[in-house]
């Protein structure tokens, strides 16, 4: 999916569905085929709130989720997970501030991602 395409479908998906979270959920994000699966969306948008936790969990290969340079997040750090490479392997992010967290695998740059915090 070409990039700016995409972050036109996540300012789309972020201005018109409501962040249905409540502080302190947990979103599970599955990390395999080379992808980002969003437990809720199906999609490797994911649609939280400040002091939610996104859990990237391995469902394969060897992956990271790692914050990209772009990330419009005031005051917060993106996810920087070590390699997840073994069957298990979960890498826990907590969201600190509102805004667009981007991210993607290291070793595999076409995978990418989002986390759209709202407060």
């Amino acid at each position: 999916m070409d990039i700016p395409i995409f972050v036109t479908i996540v300012l789309l998906v972020a201005g018109h569905a409501p962040f249905d979270t409540q502080d302190g959920t947990t979103h599970q994000v599955i990390v395999r085929d080379f992808e980002y699966h969003d437990g809720t969306t199906g999609t490797p948008i994911t649609l939280a709130r400040v002091g939610d936790v996104v859990a990237f969990v391995h469902g394969g290969g060897f992956h990271t989720a790692t914050g990209g340079v772009g990330s419009l997040a005031l005051g917060g750090d993106g996810p920087d997970s070590p390699i997840l490479d073994d069957e298990g392997d979960v890498y826990e992010f907590r969201v600190t501030a509102a805004g667009t967290y981007t991210y993607t695998c290291l070793i595999h740059a076409e995978m990418n991602g989002i986390i759209v915090a709202g407060r």
